[in-house]
């Protein structure tokens, strides 16, 4: 299933275009080093983990995943009593079910 899968992508899709050339006169035009896309200092997938992190520590996004928490929980304890009310009144009403435990 995956190998046939694979084949009908490769028939879809189009073939890769090559990379455009740059000319360096062009940027040095302006005065900018020409971009380096080999040895770089830090992958491109460090630098999204990093900036990730930094993005993550900041105040307003802690506060608001802090902000979620709380939610989660409030949400916890409203079921937890709607389900102990629920025991309390069918154990006053008399109600009995198989395997169930006592409210008290």
């Amino acid at each position: 299933l995956c190998k046939e899968a694979r084949e009908r992508y490769a028939a879809t899709t189009p073939p890769d275009r090559p990379r455009p050339t740059i000319d360096p006169r062009y940027f040095a035009a302006f005065d900018i080093p020409p971009p380096r896309h080999k040895n770089r200092a830090i992958s491109h997938r460090d630098a999204v983990q990093h900036s990730k992190r930094i993005y993550n520590r900041l105040e307003e996004v802690e506060k608001k995943r802090k902000e979620g928490k709380v939610q989660r929980e409030r949400e916890t304890h409203r079921l937890r009593a709607k389900l102990f009310n629920k025991r309390v009144q069918d154990a006053v009403l008399g109600k009995r079910y198989m395997n169930s435990v006592p409210a008290y």
